[in-house]
């Protein structure tokens, strides 16, 4: 019996989505992810219809999107170049501080002391960026980095604070202040990622 139109159409959206996923991950999984989906989207149809089809696809969508970018990550985790750059948080986390740290020599000019300031949270920014592809059995150094980092930011900010920088620095002031927030905002959680992440694989080993 051929299958209803909505069957066919759905699998064949399905194996365009499934390019979201490296192509290591489609060679190896493809037709078996397919086949299953086929066989799910069949019961979605005799279970409802097309409304049947369409709350099934409801459930499909999130679980792809969420598992093809957990693959992504995992793929560019393995790729040597990124295992090669083993210090690079640590330089980068270096840096970040001494910019800090260097631009209070510059209390008298405040547009350069902002200029210095933001460079040191784009390294922080590179350092976030550089942790995501490092190996979860890292997560105890990227804590210690991440401490150390939010502790000496911790001194820093209100001490540019009283500078009054920000009024300083004119319409730069909310970009200024942002690029600080998107800076260490994410230090913390990709901790936990990777912490959450180390201990599931453990558990799974």
């Amino acid at each position: 019996m051929k299958p209803p139109k909505i069957i066919a159409l759905s699998e064949t959206v399905y194996r365009k989505l499934l390019r979201l996923y490296p192509a290591a991950h489609r060679r190896e999984y493809a037709e078996q992810m397919v086949q299953l989906f086929r066989d799910q989207c069949r019961d979605a149809w005799r279970a409802g219809h097309s409304s049947g089809v369409v709350k099934f696809w409801l459930r499909v969508l999130p679980d792809l999107g969420k598992t093809s970018a957990i693959e992504r990550i995992a793929a560019l985790e393995r790729k040597s170049i990124m295992k090669n750059q083993k210090h690079l948080p640590t330089f980068l986390t270096v840096l970040g501080l001494g910019l800090g740290l260097f631009s209070f020599l510059f209390t008298r000019s405040p547009e350069l002391m902002v200029t210095i300031i933001s460079a040191s949270a784009l390294c922080v920014l590179a350092k976030a960026v550089a942790e995501m592809f490092r190996p979860t059995t890292e997560w105890l150094a990227m804590g210690v980095r991440t401490f150390v980092l939010l502790f000496v930011y911790a001194v820093f900010m209100p001490a540019w604070g009283k500078l009054r920088l920000l009024d300083s620095a004119g319409t730069f002031s909310h970009v200024f202040g942002w690029l600080l927030v998107a800076a260490l905002l994410p230090q913390p959680i990709i901790v936990a990622y990777k912490l959450a992440k180390f201990l599931i694989q453990r558990r799974k080993g």
